[in-house]
């Protein structure tokens, strides 16, 4: 986006040295030195708010960690309620992340070897991203899924 322009698509317009988001789901993204991401959003009190979002999912590129072997097996997508995540019974210690499309964690959850029940109740529908590490932090899994 160049200098007093608008994009209809991102909402975003910069005008006379400011930049306007107008969408309040968006948010000025930064990287930290360390290569950590994090989101500043603005609140109703104007007050400036940064949590911490995952940089690959954003950009689409995940230098971090290579995808490990697909050693895990992420079902139904679409999902309902309920999304199974299997373990084959070589993996010890694992666990389950998920993202929404901006990159904002949503649930973290333990998994153990063989088939694991995991609620989507409480979580907002739409496109979730599903990350699976292994005990070591390496993916094992990553899918984006259709929660309905």
């Amino acid at each position: 986006v160049g200098i007093g322009t608008y994009n209809p698509r991102t909402k975003l317009q910069i005008k006379g040295g400011d930049i306007f988001i107008e969408d309040e789901f968006s948010g000025l993204i930064l990287k930290s030195p360390d290569g950590q991401c994090w989101k500043g959003t603005i609140d109703n009190d104007g007050s400036f708010n940064f949590e911490s979002v995952d940089c690959s999912l954003l950009t689409g590129n995940d230098n971090s960690q290579e995808v490990a072997q697909k050693a895990a097996r992420i079902f139904p997508n679409p999902a309902g309620s309920k999304l199974f995540v299997e373990i084959p019974g070589g993996i010890q210690q694992s666990y389950v992340s998920f993202y929404n499309e901006q990159g904002i964690l949503l649930q973290t959850k333990n998994l153990h070897s063989g088939n694991n029940n995991v609620s989507l109740k409480k979580m907002s529908k739409g496109v979730v991203i599903v990350k699976v590490f292994n005990g070591e932090g390496k993916v094992i899994a990553l899918e984006k899924i259709m929660h309905q």
